[in-house]
Formats: C-alpha cells, sequence, structure tokens
C-alpha cells in the first residue's frame, strides 16, 4: 500500500470519529450517548431499572465525552483535547442516582480521567494544559471512591458487579459476577493508587485478580461467573471470549505496565491452560470448555473474543495470534461485519448485531505493529469501507442489528469513538508517536493509554524479590514464511479458516442477460441458463426500471423458544410473495415436522391432521410448487408454512401464477439450508426423547408422525434495503429474476458500472 492511499485512509478514518463525535456534541451531550439516526441524545433509563443493557453503562455523566478524551491526543489534535478536558471539568459529576457497572464505569470512566490527565501533565507527549489543576484526577479519585464500595461486605474480597454512585450497593444486588467483570480493575485501580497515594485502590483490584486466579480448577482453568459471596463457580465455561477476556488481558498488560513479575507468572500458567484446553487442535478455533473436564460446552465464539490475537502479539506468541486472526477476517469477509455469536460447527450466525465493537480491528493493529505485513493494511481497509458502507448515519454510526439484513439500530456506543476509530487511525498512521514509544506504556481493554513514568513504580520487596522467578523472555522476531509472496495471506494454511467458517470467493463470469419488466429472462445465450443465486454480469440499459421497483426485501423473524421466559433463538426467513402478510407477532404454537411427509406435497392423513392442526409446520423445499405446499398444509388447518431451503440463502418464494397465489390463506416463509439443518437437530432430540415415552402402534412400533414439541412464533421485520440507483450512485441493490435473488451483481448500465 503506497504512502498516497495510506494518507487516504488516514484521514478517513480521523473524519470518522469526528462525525460521530461532533455530532454528539451537537446534539446529545451532555447525556452519555448519541442516538445517531434520530440525532439526539440518551442516558439512563430510569422508567425501567431492570433495563441493564442500558443502565450497566450509561451512568448520567457525559459519558462519550470522558470515554473519547485521549482519541485527541493519538489524532494529534491538542485544540480540541484541551477544549474536551475544559467540558468534563465544567459538566460532569459522578454525584448521581445510577446503578452502572462496575467495570464498566471502571474501563470507560476510570480510564478515560485518568489516562487524559497523565497527558495533561506529562510534558512528554506536548499535551499540557497550562491552566490544569488536576481537575480530572480528582473527579477520578471521586468515581474511584464510589466504585471501591462493591468491594464492601463481600467475603471473597471480589466486588458486587454494580453499585449506585450515590447510594452505594442496592440491598437487591446480586452476588453474581463474570470474571471478566471482577477482574478488570487493576490498571486503572492501580494508576488511580499510583498518582494518588493511596494503595486502597490497587489492593483491593489485586485482591480479587489474584482470588480468582486462587479458585481455578486442576486444569488451570477459571469459569464465566462466579458467586462473591461463596467463591463457587456458577457457569463452569472456559474460553478467550464474553465473561472472562480481558481477565487474561489484565494479568499481562499488568505486568508490562507496572514491572512485577507475579502478574506475568499467573498470565503465563493460564496461557499455558488455553493452548492445552481451549484452542483447538488445529490451532484457529478457540472454544467453550468445561472447567473441570476440558469438554466442549458450545460451538460459537463470540465477537469479543477477536481481541485475542492482538494479546497474542502482545505475548510475543506471533503465529498463533496470525492463526486465531484468520479466523474473525473471514468471518468478517462473509458478512461485512462481526456478529455477536457465530457457531463455527453450522457456519452460521447465532446472534448477528454487531455494535460497532473495536476488538477485531485492535487485533488488526497489533499483527500489523508486530509483522508490517501489508496484508493487514488490507484487512483495515476493508474494515473502514464496510463501516462507511452499512454503518454510517446522518448524526454518526449506527449499530448493526442483523450482519445478514444491515439492518442498523438506534445506538452508537462510546466505544466506537474510544477504540474503534482509534485503532483505525493508529493501523494507518503508521508514524505516528504511539507506534514508535518504547516504554511502559499499554492500552487498556477501552483503548485508554496509559504511559505510567517510572516515578511511580515501586521497587519490589525483599519477600517478593526472593519468589520472583527471574524472566529472560524475549519476544521473537517475525519471519515470514518463504512463499514466491512473502504475505501472511500467500500462506498454505491460510485457505483453512475460509473452511471453517464457510467462507467463499466467486469470480463473475461475463453472461448477456436482457430482463423483461416484470423480470423474467427474455434472452439467454444457447449455452448458459440463469439459477438461483447465480453470480453473473448484466450489461442491459433495460433492467434500470425493474431494479428501481426491486428497493425492499420483506422479511421476517422466526423465533424459537426455550424453556426460559427469555430464552429464545431468532431465524430470519424470507416472506413469501404470495398469502396474507404477517404484521404482527403470531400466537406461539408449536412447531412441527412430519416424517413421514417431509415435503408436503400430498395431502396430510387424518392422524397427520389431527396432530398439526393450529400449529407451525416446517417443510423441505422441493417436490412440487411452493403454492402446493401451502394448499395442503393449509387444507390440514395449519397455521404457517416455514419452508427449509436447499441453499444458504434467502429469496421470496413465488408463485407460479396469480391465479394459484390467490388460493393462499396462511402466511409462507423460506430460511435457509443452515437454519434448517440446526431446527432440524433441535428437532431430532425431541423425537427421540418423546419416542421413549410414545404409545406403541399394533406392530410395536412407536407412532411418530411427527418432530413434536418446540414452540415457536413468527414476527414481522420489513427491512429497507440499501438501494442503489444507476447514475444516482448511494447505496446497494437487490436485483430479482423469476422471484429469486441474484447476488453480487457487476452491472453496467449507460457506462456507469456498479456491483453489488
Amino acid at each position: 500500500m503506497n504512502e498516497t492511499r495510506l494518507l487516504e485512509l488516514r484521514w478517513a478514518a480521523k473524519e470518522m470519529f469526528y462525525h460521530g463525535f461532533d455530532n454528539y456534541m451537537k446534539y446529545a451531550f451532555p447525556k452519555d450517548e448519541l442516538n445517531p439516526i434520530q440525532c439526539d441524545g440518551r442516558g439512563s433509563d430510569k422508567k425501567n431499572p431492570n433495563n441493564i443493557e442500558i443502565n450497566d453503562v450509561l451512568g448520567d455523566y457525559s459519558l462519550t465525552l470522558v470515554d473519547s478524551l485521549d482519541t485527541f491526543v493519538v489524532l494529534r489534535d491538542k485544540e480540541k483535547f484541551e477544549k474536551a478536558v475544559r467540558q468534563v471539568i465544567d459538566y460532569v459529576s459522578f454525584n448521581v442516582d445510577s446503578k452502572v457497572q462496575v467495570f464498566e464505569s471502571n474501563i470507560r470512566g476510570l480510564g478515560g480521567l485518568l489516562s487524559a490527565h497523565l497527558f495533561a501533565t506529562d510534558s512528554r507527549f506536548g499535551f499540557t494544559i497550562d491552566w490544569y489543576k488536576n481537575e480530572l484526577l480528582e473527579l477520578a479519585l471521586d468515581l474511584g471512591e464510589r466504585l471501591l464500595i462493591a468491594f464492601q461486605n463481600s467475603k471473597t474480597g471480589l466486588p458486587f458487579p454494580r453499585v449506585n454512585l450515590k447510594y452505594g450497593i442496592p440491598r437487591s444486588e446480586t452476588h453474581e459476577t463474570c470474571t471478566a467483570g471482577a477482574g478488570t480493575l487493576i490498571l486503572e485501580f492501580g494508576v488511580l493508587s499510583r498518582l494518588t497515594n493511596d494503595s486502597r485502590f490497587e489492593n483491593a483490584a489485586r485482591g480479587s485478580l489474584f482470588g480468582l486466579w486462587n479458585r481455578r480448577t486442576d486444569l488451570d482453568l477459571v469459569g464465566n461467573v462466579i458467586d462473591i459471596q461463596t467463591g463457587h463457580w456458577i457457569h463452569t465455561a472456559s474460553s478467550t471470549g464474553a465473561g472472562i477476556d480481558s481477565f487474561f488481558e489484565y494479568l499481562l498488560k499488568a505486568y508490562v505496565l507496572f514491572g512485577e513479575s507475579e502478574y506475568l507468572e499467573v498470565f503465563k500458567q493460564a496461557y499455558s491452560a488455553i493452548l492445552r484446553h481451549i484452542r483447538d487442535e488445529s490451532g484457529y478455533l478457540y472454544r467453550n470448555v468445561n472447567i473441570f473436564n476440558g469438554g466442549i460446552m458450545s460451538f460459537w465464539v463470540d465477537s469479543l473474543s477477536a481481541y485475542f490475537p492482538g494479546l497474542q502479539v502482545l505475548a510475543g506468541d506471533l503465529e498463533s495470534a496470525i492463526k486465531s486472526h484468520f479466523l474473525y477476517y473471514n468471518i468478517w469477509r462473509k458478512y461485512h461485519a462481526l456478529p455477536e455469536r457465530f457457531n463455527y460447527q453450522l457456519k452460521n450466525v447465532e446472534i448477528g448485531s454487531y455494535p460497532l465493537r473495536p476488538e477485531f480491528i485492535e487485533s488488526t493493529y497489533f499483527l500489523y505493529r508486530a509483522t508490517r505485513d501489508p496484508f493487514y493494511l488490507q484487512v483495515g481497509e476493508m474494515v473502514l469501507q464496510d463501516l462507511e458502507k452499512y454503518t454510517r448515519v446522518k448524526c454518526g454510526y449506527a449499530s448493526i442489528r442483523n450482519v445478514l439484513t444491515k439492518a442498523v439500530d438506534e445506538r452508537m456506543e462510546s466505544f466506537a469513538l474510544s477504540e474503534t476509530f482509534k485503532y483505525l487511525y493508529l493501523l494507518f498512521d503508521t508514524n505516528n508517536p504511539f507506534n514508535k514509544l518504547d516504554d511502559n506504556f499499554v492500552f487498556t481493554t477501552e483503548a485508554h493509554i496509559f504511559p505510567l513514568s517510572h516515578e511511580y513504580l515501586k521497587p519490589p520487596s525483599v519477600s517478593r524479590r526472593k519468589s520472583q522467578v527471574i524472566d529472560n523472555s524475549v519476544c521473537q522476531v517475525y519471519e515470514p514464511r518463504k512463499n514466491l509472496v512473502n504475505s501472511v495471506s500467500a500462506r498454505p494454511d491460510a485457505d483453512f479458516a475460509k473452511e471453517l467458517v464457510g467462507y467463499e470467493e466467486y469470480t463473475i463470469p461475463l453472461v448477456e442477460v436482457r430482463i423483461d419488466q416484470i423480470g423474467r429472462s427474455e434472452r439467454l445465450p444457447s449455452n448458459q441458463g440463469i439459477s438461483p443465486g447465480q453470480i453473473l454480469e448484466i450489461r442491459d440499459p433495460a433492467v434500470k426500471e425493474f431494479w428501481i421497483k426491486q428497493q425492499t426485501y420483506n422479511l421476517i423473524i422466526l423465533r424459537v423458544h426455550g424453556t426460559c421466559k427469555d430464552d429464545y433463538k431468532e431465524y430470519l426467513a424470507a416472506a413469501a410473495t404470495f398469502g396474507p402478510k404477517v404484521m404482527k407477532e403470531l400466537p406461539i404454537s408449536k412447531l412441527a415436522q412430519i416424517i413421514s411427509s417431509p415435503f408436503g406435497c400430498n395431502d396430510f392423513s387424518a392422524a397427520e391432521q389431527e396432530i398439526i392442526h393450529d400449529q407451525i409446520i416446517m417443510l423441505k423445499r422441493g417436490g412440487c410448487t411452493f403454492v402446493e405446499k401451502v394448499i395442503h398444509a393449509q387444507k390440514a388447518g395449519v397455521r404457517a408454512v416455514i419452508i427449509v431451503s436447499d441453499e444458504n440463502y434467502l429469496f421470496q418464494p413465488a408463485p407460479p401464477s396469480e391465479n394459484d397465489a390467490a388460493m393462499v390463506q396462511i402466511p409462507c416463509a423460506l430460511i435457509t439450508q443452515e437454519s434448517g439443518m440446526e431446527l432440524e437437530r433441535r428437532l431430532s432430540l425431541i423425537t427421540i426423547e418423546e419416542t421413549q415415552r410414545g404409545q406403541l402402534n399394533s406392530n410395536g412400533s412407536y407412532r411418530t408422525h411427527i418432530v413434536p414439541a418446540i414452540h415457536a412464533s413468527l414476527l414481522p421485520e420489513r427491512v429497507e434495503v440499501p438501494t442503489l440507483i444507476i447514475n444516482e450512485g448511494e447505496k446497494d441493490v437487490r436485483l430479482t429474476i423469476n422471484g429469486h435473488v441474484i447476488h453480487n451483481i457487476r452491472l453496467n448500465v449507460e457506462g456507469n458500472e456498479s456491483q453489488i
């Protein structure tokens, strides 16, 4: 990548930050967050105190401003840094009646204040402020005192997960906290103690960190959730992802920042256990395993775990970092974002949201700094372009609600400004001072920079010196594998990660096609036809008018319920172009599948009709038309029909003719093959259970007409797909041929080429 392109990307990343921050200050400040679509602000949810998704984070203290302070230092914008510091001093108070999560307030609020204070007072960086009188440190001390209350009345020394900033620990507060929540305090609390000469904060955080480690199992694994009063593990899954992630991060970074080898010794033990029990044999996957026996507990990875390759770089394990990064890189390429959860066994999305998280970008940045491989600059360029394309809105950047549809949510969390755009800028600003700083500084888990000068480091005590293991380890020098092209992307094993996530790359053949006004093919080459999902190039101006008509894509949600009230999983389905629309949530009913009639192409028997009456039925694609399937189900009294595709993309089921469609009176929708396989697997488990306790037929076999007892409902979701009208040039499009979506089209109309 040449210098001109690097400069363009650097300025683009900087502009992204200011697009978000300036609009926050214009429309949302002094509230905590910007609503980037409505262009207003939000604070804590006082009407619903149990809304922890909002209230854990938003404490009514201008969170986004506080969290963004040191990004100005990275951007080398002293004027706006000084202005932001003044605004924090003038407006921010922590004497507010807000119940917040200790973890979030520590990494975002306390970390932001401490980092800005260090830069405002340390002349090494050129950001000292003449009029500054340690006001940010005073605010940090005030916040630290309020968070320190979380350790009161704890029998184990582990903190309560939440405190009310004004009134302390609520009487009803839970005793359960995640490992990351209790183990991600030592950097912020330690720096606060060093700067104020008050050891209470560091001692509490240190005791909590090592208290968690002392409760590890014989496999040297820690669990996800622990009871702070009993010290017993509540959730016994161990991983590198959500709930545990920054516990490992802070062990290593505490050693880097404070130079105390106890942290390194524990990290080495913990990391060794990760490689033995959590990493799979391929070296690409880090799984969720049981802390007592190492057995696999689930088959997904989450987006938070994408930080781990960056931590492996810091630990000096470059080969492992390169491999683990490849996994997230290919997930991103597959969806143009990183879903919250990805099932690597089924190769599909489990939780489809992407709230602008920085972890994948963070690891990309650290890998580039370690290898200088231009591949990672190209990865960053890909991420930047996708964020611009899918998340930029009028007043900022919006979280993606569903990576499959790219529908967005009304939220821009503060970490987008404190981490996501900061790491992007640092990646492209190769000569940034922080990319050359050779000192004991760290990026916290919120990407706040702590450059702690040596005057604040403590010499080890005599007893500690005797117990310490001398560390002579040196990080390995990166040497690319000997290929024709010495880049990570050219490694022979690079394609393996693509297979793990089911990512496929396509080439686009030239196919001359003419489309009539209702989307039917008028003319094709004699040796070629169009099949659903085929990738092709269209060169016909006549397609423009039809294209404009295809601006929306009707979707509904199939919600499958578990045993608990809020336990459910949602599957995206494409609504048929015929039959009634799902305008509101249908009542919950059973989702059934006929074992003896999987395609539903014949009338159902009386016994089958009795069982599936007023239920949702799941049928396989094929054997007859979509309308015929629905008509047969309709005769049996079925409430709705879900059709499982034999492909892994969505399209709207269409009727052979309008006359056929007129007879349909119940909803129909199509789900992908992957979603269908997952549902069939869940249904098959219930079949076994029901068969074992079912009634016998006269021939001694069990009655198993259907797969019973999974409860489901249908919900409407009409997603406006971004559309690009040729010569108007703003958005993407979908083109439908014979009712099928044709993906990845390169269209040339009147000499202007665009690609979907």
